[in-house]
């Protein structure tokens, strides 16, 4: 048997994230268990186990693994009967509590597979690769994935700004780990694991979330999580395409997400509230967010925050790692919050014809999903010098 004992997903604010940048290490540690035992006791100079299963290759003077805790002791088998196992007497092993044991002579060639899919746009499950590893003598195995996820990653931009939200699958999305087993020449099926995410990012060394998106990952209880942006003050440049990054968590299933905006003048008065659903089948992704446009010329700064809506319900989800049962309580809080500033470029006139100037003109274009500062960028950005006549 083979179990996942670490994982890079950690607790924030008392809920689990498990969203990962893929341009750092995404490790996982897995471990064979090729057979639990039940009850261990002396027989003259030997000790007896009941084990839950024995191999059918297992015979006596083949060497086995004990492993409980931080200990691990090879010990050679005088015999097998149906599922109990002897062996030479050994104090280490005589006491503690109880462990496991691999049969390191009788499945010649064990080796674990890790099957390594994504889900597609359509929610289809599909893979990506395998990686093939042998296990240590405490049937500890590690496997990094982020090679084989990078894959799925690109910088383009292949949002359409037709839509308020959409997820960019390039950016970020879920991810599965299945494993098997192989050895005497026989491969087993694969067991199906849990789901984990990524984005296309990575993080400052010593940031306290380690190798996790934890910041940016709206949960139900953690207010004002981050947008995917280096700017803490973005600029939106009027006419010109925009668009803010941000992760539509796992953690918000069943629940009308808002987009939410709150526009005002240089003096920072209020001139207007509006609030907009997102498409909720554009969540476990990264999604881009589109902004309402059409201001008022008296606009300056603009507020948008997501927020949940609805009333308290249940999430029912099996499969690909989900229990049901996970009751969400109809809290309206600001999930992901931020400032924009808006910027306008004015007509210049030459003759008769009223249009907008663009010789001479300087171009800084910042486009995608970058990496910037250690974090992800995936802001939409373009800064212009305009000499006008």
């Amino acid at each position: 048997m083979i179990t996942v004992t670490q994982d890079p997903s950690i607790l924030v604010n008392g809920r689990r994230s498990k969203w990962f940048p893929v341009h750092q290490p995404i490790s996982f540690t897995l471990q064979r268990r090729d057979a639990t035992v039940r009850q261990r006791y002396k027989v003259g100079n030997e000790i007896r186990f009941k084990l839950n299963q024995m191999s059918l290759s297992a015979k006596a003077g083949q060497t086995v693994t004990y492993v409980r805790n931080s200990v691990t002791v090879d010990l050679v088998i005088t015999s097998v009967t149906g599922i109990y196992l002897k062996v030479a007497f050994n104090p280490i092993v005589n006491s503690g509590v109880m462990g496991f044991i691999n049969f390191t002579d009788a499945l010649i060639g064990h080796y674990i597979e890790t099957k390594v899919s994504y889900i597609d746009a359509s929610l289809i499950k599909r893979t990506i690769g395998t990686v093939k590893t042998k296990t240590d003598s405490f049937g500890n195995s590690k496997v990094s994935v982020q090679e084989l996820l990078k894959t799925r990653c690109d910088n383009s931009n292949q949002f359409l700004y037709n839509a308020i939200n959409k997820k960019q699958l390039n950016e970020g999305s879920g991810f599965i780990l299945d494993t098997r087993e192989a050895f005497n020449n026989i491969v087993r099926p694969y067991v199906a694991g849990n789901s984990f995410y990524f984005a296309n990012g990575s993080k400052q060394l010593q940031d306290p979330n380690g190798y996790n998106m934890g910041e940016f990952v709206p949960k139900l209880n953690f207010s004002e999580n981050k947008f995917l942006s280096v700017f803490k003050r973005p600029t939106y440049f009027v006419g010109y395409p925009f668009s803010l990054s941000f992760i539509y968590s796992d953690l918000l299933s069943n629940y009308q997400i808002q987009r939410n905006e709150q526009t005002k003048d240089i003096n920072g008065s209020v001139i207007a509230n509006t609030s907009d659903n997102l498409f909720s089948a554009e969540r476990n992704n990264v999604n881009r967010l589109m902004i309402k446009q059409s201001y008022l010329s008296n606009v300056k700064t603009l507020d948008i925050w997501l927020e949940r809506t609805g009333f308290a319900t249940t999430d029912n989800r099996t499969g690909n790692g989900y229990t049901g049962g996970f009751t969400f309580r109809p809290l309206r809080t600001r999930d992901i919050t931020t400032e924009l500033e808006i910027t306008r470029f004015h007509q210049a006139s030459f003759g008769s014809a009223q249009t907008t100037s663009t010789t001479p003109f300087t171009r800084n274009t910042e486009i995608g999903s970058m990496i910037k500062n250690g974090e992800l960028t995936e802001i939409v950005r373009t800064k212009l010098n305009v000499s006008q006549s």
